[in-house]
C-alpha cells in the first residue's frame, strides 16, 4: 500500500507541476477514496495546491476529521489555497488554529495579507513573526515594503527599514530589498535617503538603476538621473 502511495503521489505531482488541475482532482476522486489514502498528508498538500487553482472541495474538513490538519504542510497547503480563493478570513482561521508554525506558514499567511491589500495586517505579522525569534527574509520584507513605495506608506516603509538596520541577522545587502528600499523612498520624495541606500548597494541590477533613475526624474533631479544613466551604461 505505501508503495500504491508513493506512486500516486508522484503521479499527482506531476499532473499539478503541469497545471492540469482538474485532472488531479480527478485522479484524487476516482483513487484515492477507494484506497482510503484520501486523507495522506504526503499527498493532501499537492491535492489542495490544485484546489487553489480551480474550486474548493471540502478537504479542509476532511483534514480536520482525520487529524491531518495538524500537519505543518498540509495547513500551509490550506492558506496558500485559500489565498488563491482570495478567503483570506478563512486563511487566517486555519494559521491561529495551528499548534505549531514555521517560516513557511509565516510567509504564506503575510503574503496572503500583502495580495489582498491589508498591508496593515500584514505588516503587524511581519513583526509578531520577528518577535517570535524567526529570520526574515529579504524578499519577504521587499514585497511589503514595495506596497508602501506603491502606497506611499512612508511611515510605515521607514519602520521596516529601521527594523532591518537594527538586526544582523537580516541580509541587507539583497538587491531585491535595497531596490525596494530605493523605491520607497524615491516615491515618498526622501531622495537623500534614496541616494544613500543606492550609493551603499553592493549589487546593483537593471531594475536597480531604472528605479533610480525613474525616481530622479519624478523628483527633478534631472542632473543626477543623466549621471546615473551615463553610469549604468559604463558599468556595463
Amino acid at each position: 500500500m505505501k508503495r500504491f502511495a508513493s506512486g500516486l503521489n508522484i503521479k499527482i505531482k506531476e499532473l499539478v507541476s503541469k497545471g492540469v488541475y482538474d485532472q488531479t482532482l480527478q485522479l484524487y476522486k476516482d483513487e484515492l477514496h477507494c484506497y482510503g489514502l484520501h486523507a495522506d498528508t504526503s499527498i493532501l498538500p499537492s491535492i489542495i495546491e490544485a484546489c487553489g487553482h480551480v474550486h474548493g472541495l471540502p478537504l479542509h474538513c476532511m483534514a480536520l476529521k482525520s487529524g491531518s490538519a495538524s500537519d505543518p504542510v498540509v495547513s500551509n497547503s490550506l492558506i496558500s489555497m485559500y489565498a488563491k480563493l482570495a478567503l483570506v478570513g478563512a486563511a487566517r482561521q486555519v494559521f491561529d488554529e495551528m499548534p505549531e508554525r514555521d517560516t513557511i506558514t509565516w510567509n504564506s499567511i503575510i503574503n496572503c495579507y500583502v495580495q489582498h491589500g491589508n498591508l496593515a495586517k500584514a505588516i503587524d505579522l511581519l513583526k509578531e513573526m520577528h518577535f517570535n525569534g524567526f529570520i526574515l527574509k529579504p524578499e519577504l520584507i521587499a514585497s511589503i515594503v514595495s506596497v508602501c513605495a506603491r502606497t506611499r506608506k512612508y511611515r510605515q516603509g521607514r519602520q521596516i527599514h529601521g527594523l532591518v538596520v537594527v538586526d544582523d541577522k537580516i541580509n541587507e545587502e539583497s538587491v531585491f530589498l535595497s531596490t525596494a528600499l530605493l523605491d520607497l523612498y524615491m516615491r515618498c520624495n526622501q531622495t537623500l535617503t534614496a541616494f544613500y541606500v543606492f550609493y551603499n548597494m553592493q549589487v546593483k541590477n537593471e531594475v536597480s538603476w531604472t528605479a533610480m533613475i525613474s525616481g530622479c526624474i519624478a523628483n527633478q533631479c534631472y542632473g543626477m538621473a543623466m549621471n546615473c544613466f551615463r553610469e549604468m551604461h559604463i558599468k556595463d
